[in-house]
């Protein structure tokens, strides 16, 4: 398996959901196309789908998938889920079985899961004793030179 870089892997819809467009159309003129298909890039855009979910959407998931397998999603992971169902939805051909990777801890998102679910996530051993220590942070305003600074008087730096 070859790991890609991010903009290598983003792409969206033009508007009509039969083509696609690219990042490519970002990479500056000076660079290559990634090498993705021998550069072909309507072969890419052939075998390359992209479908957004919005937050209600990522709710109806969850909810769904609790409701027939007994799972709890995290929201993160409920997107790749609905996105896989749409996509297998509109495509016109047979495609394998997808596989979505799970990338957070429901219990990490209680205050909006526990409400929709009606019932308490109990939290890993783990994430709770994170959230048992004291919180600490620092005001920083968003200017690189402040992070910077704060950053090299880290004592971990």
């Amino acid at each position: 398996m070859e790991l890609l870089p991010l903009y290598d892997c983003l792409l969206w819809p033009l508007g009509s959901g039969d083509a696609l467009f690219g990042v490519h159309e970002l990479i500056p003129s000076d660079q290559e196309l990634p090498h993705l298909h021998g550069e072909n890039l309507t072969d890419l855009r052939r075998d390359i789908e992209a479908v957004s979910i919005d937050d209600r959407q990522t709710l109806d998931e969850v909810k769904h998938t609790y409701e027939k397998t007994g799972y709890i999603l995290d929201p993160h992971t409920a997107v790749g889920v609905a996105a896989a169902r749409k996509v297998r939805g509109f495509l016109r051909t047979n495609i394998p079985d997808f596989i979505v990777l799970a990338t957070a801890h429901p219990a990490k998102f209680g205050s909006i899961l526990e409400p929709l679910l009606g019932l308490k996530l109990p939290l890993p051993p783990a994430l709770a004793a994170i959230l048992e220590r004291p919180k600490k942070s620092v005001g920083l305003p968003a200017e690189y030179e402040k992070l910077k600074n704060l950053l090299s008087r880290s004592p971990n730096a």
